[in-house]
């Protein structure tokens, strides 16, 4: 199942105390253009697993919820993250510490 063209709905919660480093996940965004002109495009996950990026206070990760195989894009990763962040962190007031991207049929999760 491809996923990438499904949207989702943006969440923000509370995981921790403070939210990620701007600098952290840009660096995390500037890998996955880095490896992406390196690698295939897109990345597939079986059902229940979770494909994550970590860089000192930020996380960029999707996850598969649902019961059959998926496929995603390296660059929706980081375009998805990005989006939930803008919604959810600094400068927004109050800010949340946890930015999530739900599948309309919340069969995945991008963070």
């Amino acid at each position: 199942m491809d996923v990438d063209e499904d949207t989702g709905n943006t969440t923000c919660s509370e995981v921790g105390q403070l939210p990620p480093d701007t600098d952290d996940c840009e660096i995390i965004k500037d890998s996955i253009a880095i490896f992406q002109g390196n690698a295939a495009p897109t990345f597939s996950l079986d059902p229940l697993h979770i494909q994550q990026l970590t860089f000192g206070t930020c996380r960029f990760f999707f996850e598969n919820l649902g019961t059959v195989p998926v496929e995603y894009c390296w660059q929706d990763l980081a375009k998805t993250g990005s989006l939930a962040a803008t919604e959810c962190f600094p400068p927004n007031s109050p800010f949340s510490t946890l930015a999530i991207c739900e599948a309309s049929d919340n069969t995945w999760e991008v963070g």
